[in-house]
């Protein structure tokens, strides 16, 4: 599998509106270009093309390029935050005989225990450290050899 490239596949297909998936990089970079273009210069599409040039270029994870394209095709869908729902998910486990937890219902703590689930930005940036850590080793290892390269040519060289 290419490290780089706009043939590389997502990590997950993405679903379209009309029944379709954005399977490569291509298809993504495709899709947005085939827009109506004022649906293509809306600010969350130039970020989410941006996004695939980055990775089809770079060679970063295609996470980051899914994200954005969902971020578009989601743009118009309004967020709602149930805080109702966190009692009913523990209610139902209760009830199929689970543990209870009783620090979930409790909504004025700010603690946070072991075990809980990380947060999105968490595990995005768990995904980037894991990614990026071994290009940016090798990154640090180069430039060490060509400083060191450097100075044994400085060395070797004498007077002028």
């Amino acid at each position: 599998m290419a490290r780089r490239g706009w043939k590389r596949r997502l990590d997950d297909p993405t679903p379209l509106p009309r029944g379709r998936y954005l399977v490569t990089l291509e298809d993504a970079g495709n899709y947005i270009t085939r827009l109506p273009k004022t649906e293509h210069e809306a600010q969350e599409w130039q970020a989410a093309m941006e996004a695939l040039i980055l990775v089809a270029t770079s060679g970063g994870p295609t996470m980051f390029a899914r994200i954005g394209v969902m971020r578009a095709l989601n743009r118009h869908v309004e967020r709602v935050f149930n805080p109702d729902l966190r009692r009913k998910i523990t209610v139902f486990r209760n009830q199929r005989g689970l543990r209870r937890r009783s620090w979930l219902l409790d909504e004025s703590s700010s603690r946070t225990y072991p075990g809980a689930i990380m947060t999105t930005l968490q595990a995005i940036l768990l995904g980037v450290m894991l990614a990026w850590t071994p290009s940016l080793v090798v990154l640090a290892v180069l430039l060490r050899d060509i400083r060191d390269l450097e100075e044994s040519e400085e060395f070797g060289r004498g007077p002028s």
